[in-house]
């Protein structure tokens, strides 16, 4: 099982637009079908996070998804741009989308052979309590992926296969990416395999390396654990090629003790003072750790632990699926 840059740099990102909002207005994840013209069916997996809107959609009888990004106003008037899987532009959408109901039209990429679209609503991810979540997510949960991106163009990941666990790292050079396997060791598999997230009837949340308790994080009705006790600026090399304001001050800024549920992800704990990465890290992962994050994919059902370097030039994502 191969996971693609694209996949691991969009769960990275959705850990920098952390906000505070357990239920944001401007949020929806919403599936619809419809029909382009008179002839051309489809189905719709549309996104809406603080306007931005991503997803994807599917004309009837194609094996494969369109991929789809754009913006949205409170009004509900929307632009949406559709790629193919090569990143080619092959049309865009305008419209409006009001409740359950999105009227538009749809131009080729050129703008030429405009067609009118209607589609209705099918379903909706609703987010519930967040007592409601975590009392169903309650379990053991085993560490399935580490996938990590970095400065300027390197990604690693290590995956479950079959029950057996794979690495490798890729680099993009001359415009090709060049990927080389990672040659894991015993001690690197043992790691691996007995690293696990649980969550017990009192609903704190514990991650464990090799029988060892790493962080323990207790239940609280509403916000996270905040424990961020100092500035992160960026170093200067990373400076030196972007502009020079910390780009992890302003990731930080995104999050507060009153931080819950965002993009669907409900956020447990933000913390500074880490002294367990040299025992999470491995020839799959650099030890070179500033801020850690704790949160639950409510729709993935995943565990994700985030460990990110202080210049927010690069991080690594553990991701624990539910045992059995």
């Amino acid at each position: 099982m191969f996971r693609p840059a694209l996949q691991i740099v969009a769960v990275l990102v959705s850990w920098m637009t952390a906000t505070t909002a357990l239920a944001d207005p401007q949020y929806f994840h919403k599936t619809l079908a419809g029909r382009i013209g008179d002839r051309h069916g489809f189905t719709m997996n549309l996104k809406n996070v603080d306007g931005r809107l991503t997803g994807s959609y599917r004309p009837a009888g194609k094996r494969n998804d369109l991929y789809l990004s754009g913006e949205i106003d409170p009004s509900g008037t929307l632009t949406m741009n559709a790629f193919g899987s090569a990143g080619q532009r092959t049309g865009i959408f305008t419209g409006k989308l009001v409740s359950d109901t999105l009227d538009g039209n749809w131009a080729s990429a050129d703008g030429d052979r405009p067609l009118p679209v209607y589609a209705h609503q099918t379903s909706e991810i609703i987010m519930g309590s967040k007592r409601e979540m975590l009392t169903q997510a309650i379990g053991t949960y085993v560490l399935d992926s580490v996938s990590g991106a970095g400065c300027p163009s390197g990604v690693w990941q290590s995956w479950r296969d079959k029950g057996r666990w794979k690495s490798n790292f890729s680099v993009v050079e001359d415009g090709h990416v060049e990927v080389s396997d990672v040659s894991l060791t015993r001690e690197d598999l043992h790691r691996l395999n007995s690293m696990t997230v649980n969550l017990d009837t009192s609903l704190a949340t514990r991650l464990s390396v090799e029988g060892k308790v790493l962080l323990s994080i207790p239940y609280r009705d509403a916000g996270m654990q905040y424990e961020i006790s100092q500035p992160h600026n960026a170093g200067i090399e990373y400076q030196i090629s972007q502009p020079p304001n910390s780009v992890m001050e302003d990731h930080l800024k995104t999050l507060s003790p009153a931080t819950t549920v965002y993009n669907e992800h409900l956020y447990l704990l933000a913390r500074d003072a880490i002294d367990f990465a040299p025992a999470m890290s491995g020839n799959y992962l650099s030890n070179e750790v500033g801020v850690v994050t704790v949160s639950y994919a409510v729709v993935g059902k995943t565990f994700d632990v985030y460990l990110r370097d202080d210049n927010g030039c690069s991080g690594s994502v553990f991701s624990f699926r539910r045992k059995g």
